[in-house]
Formats: structure tokens, C-alpha cells, sequence
């Protein structure tokens, strides 16, 4: 294999620096220089040997990265790199008489967390400040066109004019040679493996960023205090590093009611299937094939007449429900159908609730998902409502309710998947939800008598709603009325 030459680059940025004394560099910009903001970000990598008990493992595990391998800042018009001694910018970072700035403080604070450092003083996050001041905006590209985006670099073409792509373009290219020169993927070459070979192009890849979040911060300030947004986004970045802690902390899993759940699902899956496989097929098939399964309904006289646009088979649950309710159809057809969907029923809990959670089990027997107040450029974290969102895995998903499964074979189960999450000893664990808020401030803000009339008397704002719409007293209002009362105030809110 040719050994591939690295490209050379040469630093234009002569106000940035690499510092070789990071202690010294502290005291100058806090005995000396005293600036009232700086900006900062994190350049970051995963450390495998990193065994210290502030580090939370699902970090590893969402991404590449544990732990800040260099930092940089930027304030009075100078950027300066750090890569060496991290831990002695304790007193710059946990300074509180100096404002912080990040794009994305969240990821940035969690990381330097990892190190054990905390960053004090008041935040300010510019990814927080575009979303509130617009949640939709859209930035000039490179290319000639515009993209809705809060990427930091969309923002500094946009707003600033500069291009550093071409910094990314660089450091892409390092990873790419080295990745081959190794043998490896360029995703096992980390922007350490970079710094390593070539601390100048780090520097001024790192540093740039900050820059470009410092000057934003300039623009985004105004703009910010001019809509009044002052208080909203106090709240916003207090929620964040509530929701860092949250993060941090967890929450306790009871493994032993999951295993347990997990047997009978996963008996209750193998019995149908016999019956599926001994009784109506008469034949082993794979059922979640739908090309195996419609041959075995076209055996049992079914005549099969559902496709997708595209003419692929069609089997999924209007399709089986249909032809179970269809006594047109032989009896046996009808029992597959129904056999099917309740193994599809249990398959979906298993892989949902049980399957899909043991990955994100740490050491410390907790969960760690993620939870994001605002969505990013893939609309991932966030709802444009204002709602959280988690992930990895998603906890907001799990079911607040029992689910009750009446299987055809007579199994009678309540799966209950609350019951996996537990408090910690000497706690107490309190389910909470806001009594439909959103609407109660849009009766208020909007001066909505029929919505106001509806709260005060206690109902349920959407089947008042519904009861509006299909002119029905509220008591006869049915569950299908409601469904559309609640899809009508959805689209009110937005």
C-alpha cells in the first residue's frame, strides 16, 4: 500500500495562538487582560482509557467522543489553542465574573464536565440565540442557494461573510490520508490523531470557530434584546444545564422486571408461532417475510389484492385487520391475520421497551438519554412547540399507561413498562404533566371565550373542542370525535 504525503499548510492567522503555558495564559487573561466575555469551544475525541468517575458512558456510546482534547477561546480580537494541561484552565472556566460564549454550550459544558470542570459565569449559547430569535431561519450558502440552519459555519458565511469550509475541507483531507496510511476508516482517525501530526491546522480550525461565535454573539445580542427575548432565553439556558444534570444523573433500571417481561413476551412470540406454523400453515414459513406470509395466505384462498404505490406487497395492519374481520375469508385466513398481528403486537413491546433499552444500560445500572430543548440542523432535539425531546434512547416514548394484550390463545397480559424505571434508594419517584398548558395560554394570550368556558368548567380541551365542532353535547362526545378535536387544537397551536 503507497504511503500518501500529508498536504502542507501554512497558517495566514496571525492572531492566532498556540499556548505553551496554559498557566501562564490564565493569569494573563485574568490578572491581565480581564475581558468581560470570552468565547470557547471544545475540540473533542474518545479516550477509552478515560476511567474517571465524572465521564458518563453514554456519551461514548452516542458518538466518538468523552472527553475535550484542546480548547479554544477567543476575546480582544485574539484566538488562543490549547492543547496541553486542560485541567489548568480551572480558574479561567469556573471564572464568574467572566461571561462564557458557545455555539452549542450544552455539548461543550458536558464535556469539560468529563474533565471534572465546571463553567461558571453567565452562558451564552448563539445556536440558543438564532432559534429564538428565528426558528426558521435560513442561511446563504457557499453554493449560491440557502439552508434552513443553525450550523456554525452556515451562520458565519451568512452573517460575517467568511468561509472556513475550506479549514474543515483541510482537516477532513488529514483524517482521509491518515485513515489510509493506518489502514483504518477515516471515522477510527479522530481530530486528535489530526492535532497530533499538525497542531498549526488544529489551531486554526478550533479557533476559527470560536471567532466566529464571538462575532456572531455581537450580531445576535442586539437582535435578541430587540424582541424582548431577554427572559426567554434565561430560561432557556437555565433548562439546559438543568437538563446536563438530569443527563448526568440518570435514572435506575430494574433489569430483573425487564428479564422477566422479556421471557414472557418472548414465550408468548414462540407459542403463537407454533400454533401459526403447526395449525394454520401447516409448514415453517417466516412470518415477518411478506412474501412468505402472502404465499401462505394465497394457500389458505386469499386472493392477494393489496400493494404499495411502488406494487410491493402489502401486509401491514389496516391490510390484516381487514381480512380478520372479513368473513368472507376461510376461517383460517382470518386466525392468521389475527395470529400475526398479535405477534407483531409483542414484538413491538420486546424491541421497544426491552431490547431497545438494555444497550443504553451503563455500569452505574442507570440510563443516560439524552434530552434536547431545541432541534438542530437535522430537526433532531427539540419540537418547534417548545417541547423537549429524548433520545438514546427515547424515554419520552415509554407508555404512561399499562398495555393491556388479549392474545388470540387466550393470554391474558398487562405490560407495564413504567415499572423498568425506579427511584433510587431513599427516593421517591413522582410522575408530573402539565394540565394541558399550552392550550390554557392560548385561551389567555388569544382571549378565547369557548376555550376559556371549557377550562373553567374542568373538560377536556379537546373533546370541548370536538363537541364545538361536531355540535354534540360534551358527555356524548366519542373517542373518534375527540381524536379530531385534538388534531384540530394541534393545528390551532402551530
Amino acid at each position: 500500500m503507497a504511503v500518501l504525503e500529508l498536504p502542507i499548510y501554512r497558517s495566514d492567522k496571525t492572531n492566532y495562538h498556540l499556548v505553551e503555558d496554559t498557566k501562564g495564559f490564565v493569569q494573563k487573561v485574568l490578572i491581565v487582560d480581564k475581558p468581560k466575555r470570552i468565547a470557547f469551544d471544545t475540540e473533542t475525541y474518545y479516550n477509552p482509557e478515560l476511567k474517571a468517575p465524572e465521564v458518563i458512558s453514554k456519551w461514548i456510546q452516542a458518538s466518538r467522543n468523552n472527553v475535550p482534547f484542546g480548547v479554544s477561546f477567543y476575546y480582544g480580537g485574539q484566538g488562543y489553542w490549547v492543547d496541553k494541561d486542560i485541567h489548568e484552565l480551572k480558574p479561567l472556566l469556573e471564572c464568574g465574573e467572566i461571561d462564557k460564549i458557545a455555539h452549542n454550550a450544552k455539548y461543550d459544558l458536558f464535556m469539560l464536565k468529563n474533565l471534572g470542570l465546571e463553567v461558571k459565569g453567565r452562558i451564552w449559547d448563539t445556536m440558543l440565540m438564532i432559534h429564538l430569535i428565528d426558528e426558521e431561519f435560513e442561511c446563504k450558502m457557499p453554493s449560491g442557494g440557502v439552508k434552513r440552519s443553525k450550523a456554525l459555519k452556515n451562520l458565519a458565511f451568512h452573517f460575517l461573510g467568511d468561509d472556513a469550509h475550506y479549514l474543515e475541507d483541510m482537516v477532513d483531507e488529514y483524517r482521509r490520508i491518515l485513515a489510509h496510511n493506518r489502514g483504518l476508516s477515516k471515522s477510527d482517525i479522530s481530530y486528535k490523531d489530526v492535532n497530533d501530526v499538525n497542531p498549526e491546522l488544529m489551531k486554526d480550525y478550533a479557533v476559527a470557530d470560536t471567532e466566529f461565535t464571538y462575532r456572531l454573539f455581537e450580531i445576535f445580542l442586539p437582535e435578541l434584546t430587540n424582541q424582548q427575548l431577554e427572559r426567554a432565553y434565561e430560561i432557556d439556558i437555565e433548562a439546559t444545564k438543568a437538563v446536563i444534570d438530569m443527563e448526568r444523573n440518570g435514572v435506575p433500571v430494574n433489569r430483573e422486571a425487564m428479564e422477566e417481561d422479556e421471557k414472557l413476551l418472548t414465550k408468548i412470540i414462540r407459542d403463537i408461532a407454533d400454533i401459526v406454523h403447526r395449525d394454520i400453515a401447516c409448514k415453517d414459513f417466516n412470518y415477518n417475510s411478506d412474501k412468505e406470509l402472502v404465499d401462505v395466505f394465497e394457500e389458505l384462498g386469499v386472493k392477494w389484492e393489496w400493494f404499495t404505490d411502488k406494487g410491493e406487497l402489502q401486509t401491514d395492519k389496516s391490510v390484516l385487520k381487514g381480512i380478520m374481520n372479513n368473513e368472507v375469508y376461510a376461517e383460517k385466513a382470518r386466525q392468521l391475520a389475527g395470529f400475526i398481528l398479535d405477534i407483531r403486537k409483542a414484538e413491538k413491546l420486546l424491541s421497544t421497551y426491552i431490547i431497545g433499552i438494555y444497550p443504553y444500560i451503563q455500569e452505574d445500572g442507570r440510563v443516560h438519554a439524552d434530552f434536547n430543548i431545541n432541534p438542530n440542523d437535522f430537526d433532531k432535539g427539540g419540537t418547534k412547540t417548545g417541547r423537549m425531546s429524548s433520545n438514546n434512547p427515547n424515554l419520552q416514548n415509554i407508555s404512561k399507561k399499562p398495555v393491556k394484550l388479549q392474545f388470540l390463545d387466550g393470554t391474558d397480559i398487562e405490560f407495564k413498562p413504567r415499572r423498568y424505571f425506579v427511584a433510587e434508594e431513599g427516593a421517591i419517584m413522582v410522575f408530573m404533566d402539565a394540565d394541558q398548558e399550552e392550550y390554557r395560554m392560548l385561551a389567555h394570550y388569544g382571549n378565547d371565550k369557548a376555550f376559556m368556558d371549557l377550562i373553567h368548567k374542568g373538560y377536556d380541551i379537546h373533546k370541548g373542542t370536538a363537541s364545538l365542532l361536531f355540535h354534540v353535547p360534551y358527555e356524548e362526545v366519542t373517542d373518534d370525535q375527540r381524536s379530531k378535536g385534538k388534531t384540530t387544537n394541534f393545528g390551532q397551536q402551530n
